[in-house]
């Protein structure tokens, strides 16, 4: 697969000439200073080039975001050999895109990800808080990305549960949202 392409572009003998002593005189090769020259060009005129989707780009981010949160709950898990805390799986749900990232009872802890929705990507931040008595809850904090700013959705609050799944359900604008705390695996006896 070529990585450059060649363009021809047609001078007077005069002009060849010309450009070629400007390239010398900066101990350019003429094609460097010509792609010099459009790379100039094109970065004041970006707003005219074809753009990528931006949620593509935030799925990205949200896919290594559950990735490394995966990986820095397993090491912070396995740093403790105690291992007193209870993993649990907040899960969300907005239209046809699912996450899931583990998440442990630490108070204070922070989880943040993106969901990729057509109407504008979903961020979500979980933050881990003493709730009312002896139980702890996850507050999750939804906003929607409109253009450069993010406009929020909804904050609900999840209570841990070791015993059964905490689930809030609800519909904003167009969007369905469905979130989950699942508690742990029951531990088996060994």
């Amino acid at each position: 697969m070529k990585k450059t392409e060649k363009i021809e572009i047609r001078l007077s003998h005069e002009e060849k000439v010309s450009l070629s002593k400007l390239a010398e005189d900066e101990g350019r090769s003429v094609s460097d200073l010509v792609r010099g020259l459009i790379d100039r060009y094109m970065s004041l005129h970006r707003d005219r080039l074809p753009q990528k989707p931006r949620w593509g780009r935030m799925a990205l981010i949200g896919i290594s975001g559950l990735l490394i949160g995966h990986l820095g709950t397993y090491f912070m898990v396995q740093a403790h050999s105690h291992n007193h805390f209870e993993i649990y799986q907040l899960g969300a749900r907005i239209q046809s895109s699912f996450i899931e990232v583990p998440i442990t009872r630490t108070e204070g802890e922070v989880t943040k990800f993106v969901l990729p929705n057509p109407n504008g990507d979903i961020n979500l931040t979980a933050e881990v808080k003493k709730g009312s008595g002896i139980l702890s809850e996850v507050e999750v904090t939804l906003c929607q990305m409109l253009d450069a700013r993010c406009k929020e959705i909804a904050s609900p609050k999840l209570t841990f549960n070791s015993q059964r799944h905490s689930i809030i359900q609800f519909v904003e604008g167009d969007n369905e949202i469905s979130l989950t705390l699942a508690p742990p695996p029951p531990k088996t006896k060994k």
